[in-house]
């Protein structure tokens, strides 16, 4: 089952776009110079699908010797996506563009710098068509680290990688019986699943990144668990090192949130927060923090236009403050809201 999100990169490139399908996205517009705009806004670079690239929808840029890395789902020499670099003055480089096959095609999650190599994940390709983990040097040049075969490895990773203690991390949607896998890879690509989701009571299509937090990992699915949602509404699961995994709460829909999408959780302050992109006590997706004992509380209940609607994002912690994004809702066209929300739950939306 495939999972449709809605998708934006703000600040640094300029551009909305709502998926059909999470391979069928539009090709971005046409590239511009730098542009200076008010509120300290600047414009660095308009994607124009080839040879460039489109739809750079893997979030947070790794910033590696005064260049910012990224990763476009689309467009670049062969439509099956790219790895770039841009400078803070506007300066684009296509560091490398997939080629569906042994490479990869659609990378859609962040890249993890681990000491100076990229590391990153492609939804798709490989000889199997089932997604890689790959590894790019700043200069370009790329190998696939894992590629991804059977379900019984996993299949189909949508979120980025974390790395400890020399090992890589992370999720595939697909996996085991089907509803994905937590996997361990070292950087030469010996694998090991760690856990295979079973959808009752644990979860299924773990699509959001791990977080490491008091020795255990920590990471959300998608759907499944034991709540009353068709198709189950979504887990917080805890898993160490060795593959012991627990389910922490079980989403509900209503009132207590339902299907965390790609947003992952963070910790602050030795608790954990993230988001459900729906559920809520007006179904338009909720704030939620939950203690690694198992504690949920939800903070924020969205409502929709004017206020926001569907979190997708991984939140950020700052100055004790959270802050995040919508990718509808707000006013006017319902584009969107930025949002800030005091961890005891007061919200104030920031932009739309």
């Amino acid at each position: 089952m495939r999972i449709v999100f809605l998708a934006c990169l703000v600040v640094v490139f300029a551009g909305c776009s709502q998926t059909t399908s999470a391979r069928h996205l539009p090709f971005a517009a046409q590239a511009f110079a730098p542009e200076r705009h008010g509120s300290g806004y600047q414009l660095l670079y308009s994607f124009k699908g080839s040879p460039d690239g489109a739809s750079p929808i893997g979030g947070t840029l790794v910033t590696l010797h005064g260049w910012l890395y990224g990763t476009t789902a689309y467009g670049g020499a062969n439509t099956f996506g790219t790895v770039y670099r841009v400078s803070t003055a506007g300066a684009e480089n296509v560091l490398y563009s997939f080629q569906r096959s042994p490479d990869g095609w659609y990378p859609l999650a962040p890249l993890l710098d681990v000491d100076g190599t990229i590391y990153g994940t492609t939804n798709g390709g490989s000889p199997y068509n089932e997604g890689t983990v790959f590894k790019i040097t700043p200069s370009g040049a790329e190998s696939v680290v894992l590629g991804f075969y059977d379900l019984a490895q996993g299949a189909e990773p949508w979120a980025g990688l974390i790395s400890h203690k020399g090992k890589l991390y992370g999720t595939t949607t697909l996996g085991g019986a089907g509803f994905g896998n937590v996997f361990e890879t070292s950087t030469s690509g010996d694998e090991k699943v760690l856990y295979e989701f079973k959808n009752e009571p644990d979860g299924q299509q773990p699509s959001a990144p791990l977080t490491y937090f008091n020795g255990s990992f920590y990471g959300t699915t998608y759907a499944g668990g034991s709540g009353s949602c068709s198709g189950g509404c979504g887990t917080v699961y805890r898993i160490t090192r060795t593959g012991a995994e627990s389910v922490l709460h079980s989403f509900t829909g209503t009132p207590d949130g339902a299907t965390p999408g790609l947003s992952g959780l963070i910790a602050y302050h030795g608790v954990l927060y993230g988001t459900t992109r729906s559920g809520g006590s007006h179904n338009a997706g909720a704030v939620f923090e939950i203690t690694p004992a198992g504690q949920e509380r939800i903070l924020y209940n969205f409502q929709g236009p004017p206020d926001g609607q569907k979190p997708d994002a991984t939140l950020l912690a700052y100055r004790g403050n959270l802050y995040g994004t919508t990718t509808v809702g707000g006013s006017g066209c319902g584009c969107g809201t930025v949002f800030s929300l005091t961890t005891s739950g007061t919200e104030l939306v920031s932009g739309v």
